[in-house]
């Protein structure tokens, strides 16, 4: 059987082990999941429980000087637009941003 396979997460237990292989000659389609038995059939996944949540930008530091050198007084992250979400297994995810609490983006200022 010559076949094309995909992975992805399961239905029905949630692992990265579920597959989708098509059969290049008939079109044949099967689904499976070696963990939970799963063969295709309607499923509730497992509710995601955490991820991770990527945010680009920049640090803006302050420079005073003093003496011969200038020293980082102050420091600022500041958040760009560019967010993306990824769950446990590192696969991307879409969330409902309005469902998130946020946390401050502070960073520690020099002493």
């Amino acid at each position: 059987m010559s076949s094309s396979i995909d992975y992805f997460d399961c239905p029905k237990c949630g692992c990265f082990s579920a597959y989708r292989e098509q059969d290049n000659r008939t079109c044949e389609i099967s689904y499976g999941c070696p963990q939970c038995d799963w063969h295709g059939e309607p499923g509730e996944k497992t509710a995601l429980k955490q991820y991770c949540k990527f945010i680009s930008g920049y640090v803006a530091q302050k420079y005073v000087k003093k003496g011969k050198k200038y020293v980082c007084v102050s420091q600022n992250f500041i958040a760009g637009n560019d967010v993306s979400r990824e769950d446990e297994s590192g696969a991307p995810i879409s969330i409902d941003s309005k469902k998130e609490v946020n946390f401050p983006l502070e960073m520690q200022q020099p002493q």
